[in-house]
């Protein structure tokens, strides 16, 4: 992967920490970094621009050697370049809103993942993630269709989202989901609405509760602004209602946008169905919390929901890590070297003001203090050893369980396994 970081002339020179933060994570994310600088009109370069990149750069060679090991991803995020070309050809964000905030859900969530590409996607690939993610993919091959069928049967978990298959080749609707037998759902109809709600049960009770964690029970319906569609289970088991929005009579006549969310109206299907197909599983959301969460709708139910159906296909993962939303956790794993490094990368910025137009599109402040935070590591496995790299990190170790106290913008715990 390679990205170039562009600094202008022109622009206020960014503080250090802001600096840190991103080069940092490109290179825990192993990216090969180009910085980019252009001289003034008077040929000049900005002094204090040069000391605060060499200062950066000074701390990126010191960390050299805990770059570039094999990442660590429980889910693989699917991108579908079919449905990027035909799907969001007009408007780009009718798909980049679900690929997008499905990576920002796993952020937030503190779950490692990583990308699959359609174009490359082969068995091989798709048996390295414990649970594969179908954020709106909405055109699916005849042979994609053939490789999830043998990845779940061999144990493989999906999530689909939105109108996941629910296209054909060329953007066209289709009558069934070409994922029909592994959703285990017969689709009815697409909805035209965005703002759409989703209720979940009063007092769920066995593996299912799991959906729910960390969302209020019962009547409570809770906006999931993205495309849905109104499924009806074959062979999966229902969780859940799916809501349509209220409408006015003057939004029924088309005399009024429907940009803003309307409150919830009648069920419509369920919410959530889940099946299973030999040693695998399928988790259908009939929503997209994906999309909601890169929405400017965006509530943390919506964010929950995603990352709780993670943890309901898959309910021992190999790592977990509980830090704040603003933390970002990169797990990669030298297995030459028996040594996992979790670098932890936190983004500490004052809130800026929101523009009278184009909402949401505002830059965010830039970082000007250290953060200081408190991070939970659990481990699968024992620990031989367990470190942090900067000295003023407080780690604490109870069996497989680390806690660090953390004030800095990027920290890298060492666990040998």
């Amino acid at each position: 992967m390679q990205r170039g970081v562009r600094m202008y002339h022109d622009q206020t020179t960014r503080p250090l920490h802001d600096m840190r933060w991103e080069l940092m994570t490109l290179l825990a994310h192993g990216a090969f970094v180009t910085m980019v600088d252009k001289a003034g009109f008077d040929g000049q370069l900005d002094p204090v621009a040069y000391d605060r990149i060499g200062a950066a750069f000074k701390e990126a060679h010191a960390k050299r050697e805990h770059f570039g090991q094999t990442p660590v991803a429980e889910v693989g995020i699917y991108f579908s370049s079919r449905t990027r070309d035909w799907l969001g050809r007009e408007q780009a964000a009718e798909y980049f809103h679900s690929f997008q905030g499905a990576q920002k859900a796993m952020v937030y969530e503190h779950i490692p993942w990583g990308i699959l590409l359609d174009e490359n996607g082969t068995l091989e690939r798709l048996r390295q993630f414990p649970v594969l993610l179908l954020p709106h993919a909405a055109i699916f091959s005849e042979r994609e269709v053939a490789l999830l069928k043998d990845y779940v049967q061999e144990g493989g978990n999906l999530i689909l989202t939105g109108w996941t298959s629910m296209l054909g080749w060329q953007g066209e609707p289709r009558e069934e989901s070409a994922l029909r037998e592994l959703a285990g759902a017969h689709l009815i109809r697409r909805l035209d609405s965005l703002d759409n709600w989703v209720r979940l049960p009063g007092h769920p009770e066995g593996p299912t509760s799991v959906l729910g964690h960390g969302i209020p029970p019962g009547a409570w319906p809770f906006l999931v602004k993205g495309p849905a569609a109104v499924l009806e289970a074959t062979s999966a088991q229902p969780v859940g209602e799916l809501l349509q929005p209220f409408r006015t009579m003057r939004q029924r006549e088309g005399k009024e946008g429907t940009d803003w969310p309307m409150s919830a109206d009648a069920p419509v299907g369920p919410a959530v169905l889940l099946n299973e197909i030999g040693r695998g599983k399928a988790l259908t959301f009939a929503c997209s919390p994906d999309y909601a969460t890169a929405s400017e709708h965006h509530i943390a139910e919506a964010r929950r929901l995603l990352a709780n159906a993670v943890r309901f296909l898959h309910p021992n993962p190999r790592i977990r890590i509980m830090a704040p939303n603003t933390v970002e956790a990169i797990v990669t794993d030298d297995r030459a070297k028996r040594t996992l490094r979790v670098h932890l990368l936190g983004y500490n910025a004052p809130p800026q003001t929101t523009p009278a137009k184009d909402r949401p599109h505002v830059l965010p402040g830039l970082i000007e203090d250290a953060p200081m935070y408190r991070a939970i590591v659990e481990l699968a496995e024992p620990i031989k050893r367990a470190m942090a790299i900067n000295k003023s990190t407080k780690l604490t170790r109870h069996r497989r369980r680390l806690e660090v106290m953390v004030n800095d913008i990027h920290e890298i715990v060492i666990v040998s396994y």
